[in-house]
This record gives C-alpha cells, sequence and structure tokens, in this order.
C-alpha cells in the first residue's frame, strides 16, 4: 500500500512540475498573444478574426 501512495504522489508531482513549466511558457511568449492571434515564425503578422492579415493586432476590425 505504500508503494502505490508513494507513486501517485510522484505522479501529482510531475504534473504540478509540468504544469508550472507550460505556464512560464506561456508567460513568456506572452499570453495576449498567442489567445490573440496566431503566431508565425517566418512572418510576425497577425491573422485577424475576419481572415485578413495585419502586423499590428490593434488593427484588426
Amino acid at each position: 500500500m505504500k508503494k502505490n501512495k508513494k507513486k501517485v504522489v510522484i505522479m501529482f508531482l510531475l504534473a504540478v512540475i509540468s504544469l508550472f513549466v507550460l505556464f512560464v511558457i506561456i508567460s513568456k511568449t506572452g499570453f495576449k498573444e498567442v489567445h490573440q492571434g496566431t503566431i508565425h515564425l517566418d512572418n510576425p503578422n497577425y491573422i485577424c478574426p475576419d481572415g485578413t492579415e495585419e502586423e499590428d493586432i490593434t488593427n484588426c476590425k
């Protein structure tokens, strides 16, 4: 029984650590950029909801 409890604790800690790392990555890339526009590595423009492409997300209609 103790071994199973130890495995559950280790799995829980791994899940918490991975969520923390994911949160840090999202914070560094910019939370607004991730959710408000599509990021292209080769093209820094944003894809607006109406399908047009703009350099600045504030220009989206």
